[in-house]
């Protein structure tokens, strides 16, 4: 009887740490994550590319040399900030924000937030073409700003 019971107790502790597991965030050790579903991805200090994902949540990315994204599509928001690089090309987000801020240079181009807003604050060269906001498209603070062709269903102040 001992034994059942601690089968039981075995077996549910690994189903609990797999479904913990699966819910956790991954990084991008690789440097890629290419057509995958994942849940959430947060990145700190690593470059990477992702591209043709799928997120169930969120993207974010601190203090990188280089952050790509290309052709995901992404339930959450994507939030960048402090990064060397970053190319945010041809996504679409669901539910939420493209935050980019406090980078080097940033290209933000041909992206779809379906019910969000686009939000690219303090980079020091921002290239923000060819987007389509649900809600707003704001640049401000950014030392040299490019930007033509976006639309937003609220406000686009993201003029140069």
């Amino acid at each position: 009887m001992k034994s059942l019971k601690l089968l039981g107790n075995t077996t549910a502790a690994c189903l609990f740490m797999a479904a913990a597991s699966t819910a956790m965030a991954i990084g991008c050790p690789d440097g890629i994550i290419q057509d995958r579903v994942v849940n959430d991805i947060e990145i700190n200090g690593e470059s990477c590319l992702i591209i043709a994902t799928t997120v169930r949540g969120s993207v974010t990315a601190y203090s990188s040399a280089a952050i790509i994204l290309m052709e995901n599509d992404i339930s959450g928001r994507i939030r960048v900030e402090s990064s060397a690089f970053v190319s945010v090309i041809n996504n679409r987000v669901f539910n939420g924000n493209i935050n980019v801020n406090n980078n080097a240079e940033v290209q933000v181009i041909d992206n779809d937030t379906l019910s969000g807003s686009i939000l690219v604050y303090g980079n020091d060269k921002a290239d923000v073409n060819r987007n389509d906001a649900g809600l707003n498209i704001k640049c401000s603070n950014n030392r040299r700003l490019d930007s033509f062709l976006n639309h937003a269903d609220g406000d686009d102040d993201c003029k140069d």
